[in-house]
């Protein structure tokens, strides 16, 4: 059973949710609802493993971010508007 605090997380579906991520971005634990480029670049959850421009060529993000959808709802990663950054992510198998 899946589980999460993001209100439309279950009802939204996700075209990735794995470990090793996807994608030629270095985007690992992704757990993601649209993948096609900057306007649709949404999802809940991402560790990110590259330094990159964000789509509007602003901001860098750090090396090594987790971000995660601050709310009930998924985030467009790119504008970075509503989306944390984590200093510690805990993974727990029972």
């Amino acid at each position: 059973m899946l589980a999460a605090t993001w209100t439309d997380f279950a009802a939204e579906g996700q075209d990735f949710f794995q470990i090793q991520g996807g994608g030629n971005y270095g985007r690992h634990w992704f757990i993601n609802r649209s993948y096609g480029g900057c306007p649709v670049d949404v999802g809940w959850l991402v560790v990110n493993g590259s330094s990159e421009l964000t789509c509007d060529g602003s901001t860098r993000v750090p090396a090594v971010s987790i971000m995660y959808a601050m709310g009930t709802t998924l985030r467009n990663w790119n504008e970075y508007t509503n989306v944390g950054v984590a200093d510690v992510m805990a993974v727990f198998v029972r």
